[in-house]
């Protein structure tokens, strides 16, 4: 229960602060250098980051009291990655790192939650987006294990790795 009140206590502000940021950034109040808009953008992403360790606890709170769900259903990978390609987009480019996808069309669908699946794709892509080295680059791939009758999905950047002993 404290998990969900301290989750509640920050999404007020953070709403907020998205809203001003969403003005500024829209020139309600007037027009913006190209320095101030990446300034801006810099913001929402930080504050993006937040929403999703609010998310990321509530999930943890939910796992640990048994109440965490999955909603699954049949979907296509390429609809999970379309909805969250523009909040990874936004992240590398505030980062000016290069991100390639590559989703091949004819991939079967996968019955899976696509809230949770997306939000895992988010996680380990922006993990890459801010480890990786300059020039960053991170590219997410996707292929058909026929053998398994699953989809893969490749997460890769250039940075160091996660060191061995704290792999599990």
């Amino acid at each position: 229960q404290c998990v969900d009140n301290v989750s509640h206590e920050f999404r007020t502000p953070l709403t907020v602060i998205k809203e001003y940021v969403s003005l500024l950034s829209d020139g309600v109040v007037g027009p913006l250098s190209d320095k101030q808009c990446h300034f801006l953008d810099v913001v929402n992403d930080r504050a993006d980051d937040l929403s999703h360790m609010v998310d990321d606890m509530l999930d943890l709170s939910k796992l640990d009291s048994g109440l965490l769900g999955a909603w699954r259903k049949n979907t296509k990978l390429d609809t999970i990655v379309a909805h969250v390609r523009p909040a990874l987009d936004r992240k590398a480019l505030v980062r000016e790192v290069s991100l390639d996808f590559d989703l091949p069309p004819a991939l079967p669908e996968i019955y899976c939650d696509p809230e949770k699946v997306g939000r895992i794709i988010v996680n380990l892509a922006a993990n890459a987006i801010k480890f990786c080295r300059e020039p960053g680059k991170v590219r997410i791939e996707a292929r058909h294990d026929e053998s398994a009758n699953d989809v893969v999905v490749d997460i890769t950047d250039n940075g160091p790795g996660i060191d061995t002993d704290d792999q599990v």
